[in-house]
């Protein structure tokens, strides 16, 4: 998939767990391009109450494995969690089921994702 990805200039992103073992995390972060998709959380994806309060560690790791930038989504449902993605070390932050919960939720979809966009926006500056 990393040659067929490559010959037509797609980035490879691949997604590592808190769970990837030291020796997968090695393998996965010499083939990514792009950024490493890193999973805040173990389960499902989707809005949490809260981050995993480990969050640096399993950055940190993903980071200690590649070259890329390592950007963080799961869980992220707010705009204070993803300032503090970014706080724990995240070079990017992920969005999405909150995304489409506002563009679901709404009579003007655009609008509110953009609204929503606006703070998350604000929080990372």
């Amino acid at each position: 998939m990393l040659g067929a990805c490559d010959a037509v200039g797609v980035a490879l992103v691949p997604l590592v767990a808190p769970t990837t073992p030291d020796e997968r995390l090695a393998q996965i972060g010499a083939r990514a391009r792009g950024f490493v998709y890193t999973v805040s959380v173990t389960g499902t994806t989707g809005e949490r109450a809260a981050l995993d309060g480990r969050l640096d560690c399993v950055i940190a790791r993903a980071a200690a494995h590649t070259d890329v930038p390592v950007a963080v989504g799961f869980g992220i449902g707010t705009p204070e969690q993803a300032a503090a993605a970014a706080d724990a070390g995240a070079d990017g932050v992920i969005v999405g089921s909150r995304l489409v919960r506002a563009a679901g939720e709404n009579a003007d979809p655009a609008a509110a994702v953009a609204e929503l966009m606006r703070a998350f926006s604000a929080a990372l500056r």
